[in-house]
């Protein structure tokens, strides 16, 4: 009995059971927290203590939730960074991912019954990825699940980009300011005007707690996960502290989407508060001399310069 409590001990302990409770728990969540009854107990609480403190506490049920499914995610794609699997495994979760997004769209699919005339078989497919967060489908949770996978593995194919600790600096730096400009004014600025919807197709969501029936309060971009997990790939790589980087992340990603929920920021590039983060996380382990935090500052000065120029001029 000790021999199996031990084996079950050191199993649970192992990132790869680890990142399976993750996603069986936000499965859990995805499919719980939306048939809760909050709106019962605000209606009591108004009842009791007013508006404001019904309000106050449907805000708190809200992002307390979001909170629990995000940190679910993220853990899944660190775990699985983690366990630091051969490379073919990653590429049979990038082929798993992506199978699983086109079966449950297939899957859908074959329910809708009515579709435009002379619409072919690939145009409805790209109709309903177009649309898939107005679809409120109960497997939307396994559809994220899937979107996490595939990105997480195609972030720790392009760690390989990575050769030297010292690169991470200017990369990160690099891929912020780009972010910046994509989202206010370049590619996914123009996707975000002319197809909106089109973003869920690449977005994990997050269910939204209390409605009674299945709603998404927000999305989580495909990037949002993509370059955590390069960034945690290199951190394994590199010997730099895991943990910390993880919670440091985390912590700058569940900031920005309060600051979005909350309408503080109608947007913001999910890759300036990973950069801040993994600045501030891993300072100590860089091996720059001044002169050349000089040089990375002067050539993140004049990309910024050259890219607002760009933007005006586009504007």
């Amino acid at each position: 009995m000790k021999a199996v409590k031990s084996a079950l001990a050191k199993a649970a302990g192992t990132p790869w059971v680890v990142s399976l409770v993750c996603v069986a728990a936000f499965l859990a969540c995805w499919y719980l927290l939306p048939l809760m009854r909050v709106d019962r107990l605000c209606a009591l609480v108004s009842d009791a203590a007013g508006k404001k403190a019904a309000a106050a506490v449907f805000l708190f049920v809200t992002l307390s939730s979001a909170f629990v499914t995000m940190l679910l995610q993220f853990a899944f794609v660190y775990k699985l960074i983690e366990q630091r699997f051969a490379l073919w495994v990653y590429i049979v979760f990038f082929f798993a991912g992506l199978l699983g997004m086109l079966a449950i769209l297939m899957m859908i699919h074959s329910h809708v019954k009515t579709w435009p005339p002379d619409t072919t078989y690939i145009k409805q497919l790209r109709l309903l990825a177009e649309n898939i967060n107005n679809i409120r489908a109960p497997h939307m949770g396994v559809y994220s699940v899937f979107i996490v996978t595939l990105s997480m593995a195609f972030g720790y194919f392009l760690s390989f980009v990575v050769r030297e600790k010292n690169l991470l600096v200017p990369i990160m730096l690099c891929c912020a300011i780009i972010d910046v400009w994509t989202v206010s004014s370049g590619f996914v600025h123009s996707v975000i005007n002319k197809a909106p919807a089109a973003i869920g197709a690449v977005s994990s969501s997050l269910p939204a707690a209390g409605m009674g029936k299945f709603s998404v309060i927000s999305t989580i971009g495909a990037g949002d996960f993509i370059f955590p997990a390069m960034v945690f790939a290199c951190v394994f790589r590199f010997g730099f502290a895991g943990r910390k980087n993880f919670w440091m992340i985390f912590a700058f990603l569940y900031a920005g989407m309060l600051l979005i929920l909350t309408g503080l920021l109608p947007y913001l590039p999910a890759l300036v508060p990973v950069c801040l983060a993994v600045l501030l996380a891993n300072f100590r382990e860089f091996s720059l001399s001044r002169r050349e935090w000089g040089y990375m500052a002067i050539v993140f000065l004049c990309l910024a310069a050259a890219l607002f120029a760009v933007r005006k001029i586009h504007l």
